[in-house]
């Protein structure tokens, strides 16, 4: 009786080995794969305050990639690619999230270690904070 729990036990303990290590190799498999994508893509994961931006706006899209799925990609005149993925809105303006104001040759400015955003559109400028709402008060107005 007490041989029969041992394989029992033995078996059990092999079949835990086994799903922990395929876990483990399907989440290497993973973290390798979102690497690769990260390097095909070639883009910045965010765009911060650190950064500076400036030119013409020659393309914007919407990554339905596995590991950036609904990142916000502009490309720029220059050869510039930013990602805006944080919530930049001004309510002074109809389309007030700054992802659905751009548009294509828009003149985009952004200068490093500061957190505005000047988009520049038929000789008028347009004022954004990155990350931050503002002028909510005039919401709907």
């Amino acid at each position: 009786m007490k041989k029969e729990y041992l394989v029992i036990l033995f078996i059990l303990l092999t079949i835990l080995l086994f799903i922990f290590s395929m876990g483990r190799f399907y989440s290497n498999k993973r973290d390798s794969y979102e690497e690769s994508q990260r390097k095909i893509l070639d883009y910045p994961s965010l765009i911060d305050a650190s950064i500076e931006i400036s030119g013409v706006v020659q393309g914007k899209q919407i990554s339905l990639n596995l590991y950036s799925k609904g990142s916000f990609y502009v490309n720029l005149n220059n050869g510039g690619k930013f990602d805006i993925n944080r919530t930049t809105r001004n309510y002074l303006y109809i389309n007030s999230d700054i992802r659905d104001f751009l548009e294509v040759n828009d003149s985009i400015s952004k200068h490093a270690n500061n957190d505005s955003i000047f988009i520049y559109r038929d000789g008028l400028e347009y004022y954004f904070v990155l990350g931050k709402i503002i002028n909510k008060d005039k919401k709907n107005q």
